[in-house]
């Protein structure tokens, strides 16, 4: 204890003496601590704090295409058993996704952006906000200010088309208001049968769940492949035109009589056949005309739509018939206890 004093004493007398060097000492070290210390407090503190905020705002988590391109459902399905994806919705078009929002009996017209939501949203739950019903609606802080709208509100929804000629209205109710933080756009979050509808209304389809008018919403025949058959085998100039701008990709020549046969057991003998196959989009009956153009002049050229996912079935028995127009001729045979399958 009397060594610990004694050495406490000598300590103090000599800063006392040597005060100048004891200064320039403590400047020293204050000049190398300080920017370390305001490094590390930069990357402990602020970074980190920044950091977390995005981590856990689903606003900056988000994964947008930048295109286009379609999705069948499929591959939706695929990216919800994905561990890591949390939520996965499709998306109409970017563009035209829009309609007029303004407060039941007010003059107060915005146009706001359409984005699709649904039940396990985790923008909506990070803000404990319900996923909206069909007649329901989220808005955004910016949406809510142009507006005007508060929750509870009944807002009057117009979608119009043919440069704005033909307008359908409709109501909904505000169900949730969005903070800043979840997004600086003006947007309304509705569910995707909702979307669906409007994108319907504004290609020009009817709508009878809402008695919006316009043509019927009919389903055209599409094909993910064609059978080009000719007499003789095409140059190669006629055969790459048969992948250019056609709305299909791949072509192949189909030499094996048997494979032939199974694509298309009625085609006459001895015919070239080509199998053209799309790659992502199926065909449709204007890319079978494109195609057709491109044989035009061949004596004897057919264009065969091709599905290998369509069978017929007559008495339990597989014919292996994959084209549309070997099912059309089948069926006028009259066969009996026929039942087509696919």
């Amino acid at each position: 204890m009397t060594k610990a004093l004694t050495v406490a004493v000598l300590s103090y007398k000599d800063v006392l003496h040597e005060w100048r060097m004891s200064l320039c000492v403590m400047f020293a070290v204050a000049a190398i601590a300080t920017p370390l210390l305001l490094f590390f407090g930069l990357k402990s503190g602020i970074m980190d704090t920044l950091r977390q905020r995005l981590l856990n705002n689903p606003s900056t988590m988000e994964l947008m295409s930048v295109n286009e391109k379609r999705y069948d459902a499929g591959w939706f399905e695929e990216q919800r058993k994905d561990p890591l994806v949390s939520f996965v919705i499709p998306k109409t078009r970017r563009l035209s996704a829009s309609a007029e929002f303004q407060l039941k009996n007010s003059k107060n017209r915005k146009s706001l952006d359409l984005l699709p939501t649904a039940a396990g949203d985790p923008l909506l739950a990070h803000y404990h906000i319900v996923a909206p019903k069909q007649d329901e609606c989220v808005l955004t802080a910016e949406a809510a200010k142009r507006t005007g709208a508060h929750t509870g509100d009944i807002m009057e929804v117009r979608v119009s088309r043919d440069r704005g000629s033909v307008k359908a209205v409709r109501e909904l109710k505000v169900a949730g208001i969005l903070p800043e933080s979840a997004g600086v756009t003006a947007a309304a979050y509705i569910d995707l049968v909702s979307l669906e509808q409007i994108e319907s209304f504004k290609d020009g389809m009817a709508v009878p769940e809402l008695n919006w008018p316009g043509a019927e919403n009919k389903a055209y025949p599409v094909t993910p492949k064609a059978l080009v058959v000719v007499d003789n085998a095409l140059d190669a100039v006629r055969e790459a035109m048969l992948t250019q701008n056609t709305g299909f990709a791949v072509s192949l020549k189909v030499d094996d009589g048997k494979k032939i046969g199974r694509m298309h057991p009625l085609l006459p003998e001895n015919r070239v056949v080509y199998a053209v196959s799309t790659v992502g989009t199926p065909a449709s009956r204007d890319d079978l005309d494109i195609l057709s153009d491109r044989v035009r002049g061949r004596q004897q050229a057919l264009v065969l739509p091709y599905n290998p996912y369509l069978t017929l079935t007559v008495n339990d028995r597989d014919l292996g018939i994959s084209s549309l127009t070997a099912v059309g001729r089948a069926l006028k045979r009259r066969l009996r206890k026929m039942t087509l399958q696919c």
